[in-house]
């Protein structure tokens, strides 16, 4: 296991962590993943660090264009994790975890337990979609 695959695993451990108790992202955690993901990265130019932030940045834009239907900590926690990951593996976690998380929004809805405005934490999504990502064995881009 590399430097980066260890800071990947323990910013989506501690993200799913404080994301399902409390609902919110810290910010100093986002701070701590960019800069561990721009120390241990190596994306050559300033255009592949930006790159890095695509995925991120859709999410933001997501979030501003909803009404923050989806959090601005959700793409800001994107953005750090395209820095540590690439985008290729940030974007097939993202996808994974938006699949997942829909999966389970429609289960709470069948089964009655919550409403179309209930409130799911997504970095967990993101850990079950990475670790899917890890088992299959490669990302989707």
């Amino acid at each position: 296991m590399t430097a980066v695959d260890a800071a990947v695993w323990i910013f989506l451990a501690a993200g799913s962590i404080y994301d399902g108790k409390y609902q919110r992202i810290p910010v100093a955690l986002v701070a701590v993943g960019a800069l561990a993901g721009v120390v241990l990265g190596d994306r050559g130019t300033p255009a592949g660090w930006m790159y890095c932030l695509l995925p991120g940045m859709g999410m933001l834009l997501v979030a501003f264009l909803t009404g923050e239907k989806v959090g601005y900590g959700d793409g800001l926690f994107l953005c750090a994790l395209g820095l540590l990951t690439g985008v290729g593996v940030c974007l097939t976690d993202m996808m994974l975890g938006l699949l997942l998380g829909s999966g389970a929004g429609l289960i709470l809805l069948v089964l009655k337990k919550g409403t179309v405005r209930t409130q799911i934490p997504f970095v967990p999504f993101l850990l079950a979609g990475h670790i899917l990502q890890r088992i299959w064995g490669g990302s989707l881009v």
